[in-house]
């Protein structure tokens, strides 16, 4: 990463994110207004010579009727809420990277557009990325409810996956899970390795936590020969070595009722 970056990070386009918001903004709005179809990407397009729906895929995305008011709404919505999480991870990635991995998710989801996949899935990864980063962020779940970020992206994911799962395991069937495959590719690519990590690495923070909460007993300076009381056991208690005994001591209780050793 480190020497894509090194030769070709001058590439790298600054404020991705909002023009991004703005090329979704004019492509979906004005296929929304004219119905002009565009950034339909199929098999077939690509062979009658409609390659240039490729250029327009990345930025039509698919909103529905909001309560009878129409997909407007929904796209300004979801533009805004593309706009706090892509700015955010554009931050924390820095240029170069959060490029890579946009350009990764428009690739990917082309090729995964066979199987099902929208260019939703691309912003999908930017959100999932924020999730990563910063798994206890609050989020306002349906602008009301406070949830933290993680459950939200755990959520998505699994009902994603759950119906091609189901048709891996029940019927083997393994072509449906290609196409969530390749939509979480670039976001797997630079947060797998990661998340595996922290996995692995879970035992071992587990045991440094646990051996901070519970330090080592202090240990037991005098002990009776007898009772084996300890002045951990009762620190008010005077202990004594017999003159007769050598080097074994005593509490106060036996040091004058012990048979000499």
């Amino acid at each position: 990463m480190r020497w894509l970056e090194k030769h070709f990070g001058r590439f790298a386009v600054p404020h991705l994110t909002l023009a991004m918001i703005i090329l979704t903004a004019v492509v979906t709005g004005a296929d929304l207004a004219f119905e002009l179809g565009i950034g339909s990407v199929s098999l077939d397009s690509v062979i009658t010579g409609q390659w240039w729906h490729v250029f327009f895929y990345p930025f039509r995305i698919s909103v529905g009727d909001f309560f009878g008011l129409g997909p407007w709404i929904p796209l300004f919505i979801f533009l805004y809420v593309y706009w706090l999480f892509g700015s955010q991870l554009e931050l924390l990635m820095g240029d170069f990277r959060y490029n890579l991995y946009i350009l990764l998710g428009v690739v990917f989801t082309l090729l995964g557009s066979p199987f099902g996949v929208g260019s939703e899935f691309i912003y999908l990864g930017v959100f999932l990325g924020v999730a990563t980063l910063n798994p206890n962020m609050q989020i306002l779940l349906m602008f009301i409810i406070p949830v933290k970020i993680k459950w939200v992206a755990i959520f998505i994911v699994a009902m994603i996956l759950y119906n091609p799962l189901v048709a891996l395991v029940a019927y083997q069937q393994y072509w449906p899970i290609l196409g969530p495959a390749l939509g979480f590719l670039n976001y797997l690519i630079f947060f797998g390795p990661g998340l595996w990590k922290r996995r692995a690495s879970q035992p071992v923070r587990k045991a440094q936590f646990q051996a901070k909460s519970n330090p080592p007993s202090p240990a037991a300076i005098h002990r009776c020969t007898v009772c084996g009381k300890t002045e951990l056991d009762d620190p008010t208690l005077d202990f004594r070595y017999c003159v007769e005994c050598s080097d074994h001591e005593y509490c106060q209780n036996h040091l004058y009722s012990h048979e000499h050793i």
